[in-house]
């Protein structure tokens, strides 16, 4: 009689023709105890008696630490790690890093921008011309000048879900609106072509002191009659203040419903 069984099948994850070894599924026998556990490790077996408890959705190359897991209910959990996978920054649980539901920057060195574009007129302080240390978390941040700071854009694959954009802002002590206002701008494309109403979350506020902002999107109020299409979501943060530059931390992008949690390691 068998108490016990288990299986993992494990795939090549390279992509360049090189071979890449690491876990792929795990499995768990649900047959009788007086039956055979015997499984079918060929591409299309028969694993009818077997119950998929995960299955790994994407690693990080070349170090093939997991950035995506999918549990035993179809949910995705996705982490994002440092560029030398030492260790995770991000964890997103219930959210999709291959399907564009999930991001997360804060603008540290041992990070990877993950998508996100600087402008010209912004630069990652502390730097050599600049040794500023001033961050919401960690020890960098993103100072823009006047112009587009940082831009990136979305197409989730599930497009009946909320989406929430956060960061940190923080505008210096002689910022004055009259001068030009900063603030992120959401906009929305579909098969090429503008639409819905752009969200604004302007900089506007307490000076002098780091503050949260954060939009909530909903894919099913900007496309209501269901047009044929993904919607793609492009976020950026504009600063038409000439006099100011103002202070940018932890951008980050994920489902209302997912669990959103990043470290900063100094």
């Amino acid at each position: 009689r068998y108490i016990d069984a288990s299986a993992v099948t494990w795939k090549n994850w390279a992509t360049d023709g090189s071979w890449k070894w690491a876990a792929f599924q795990n499995y768990r026998w649900l047959g009788p105890a007086d039956g055979d556990p015997a499984f079918d490790f060929s591409d299309n077996g028969s694993r009818s008696a077997w119950l998929k408890k995960q299955q790994v959705a994407g690693r990080g190359l070349p170090y093939s630490v997991i950035t995506e897991m999918i549990n035993v209910d179809g949910v995705a959990t996705s982490y994002i790690y440092d560029s030398e996978a030492r260790f995770p920054v991000a964890e997103f649980p219930g959210a999709s890093l291959s399907g564009e539901e999930a991001s997360f920057y804060s603008f540290e060195k041992y990070e990877t921008p993950g998508g996100w574009q600087t402008g010209p007129a912004a630069v990652i302080i502390p730097n050599p011309d600049d040794t500023t240390i001033d961050a919401r978390m960690g020890t960098c941040s993103l100072k823009m000048g006047q112009g587009t700071g940082i831009q990136g854009q979305f197409t989730p694959g599930k497009q009946d879900t909320d989406y929430v954009f956060s960061s940190y802002v923080k505008l210096p002590e002689a910022f004055d609106v009259r001068d030009g206002a900063a603030s992120w701008i959401i906009s929305f494309t579909q098969n090429g072509s503008p639409v819905g109403a752009d969200i604004t979350l302007p900089f506007d506020g307490e000076t002098g002191t780091w503050r949260y902002l954060q939009g909530v999107i909903s894919l099913k109020d900007i496309n209501p009659e269901g047009t044929p299409g993904l919607i793609t979501i492009h976020v950026r943060a504009q600063n038409d203040n000439a006099l100011s530059p103002v202070l940018v931390d932890c951008v980050r992008f994920s489902p209302v419903s997912s669990i959103f949690a990043a470290v900063a390691m100094d």
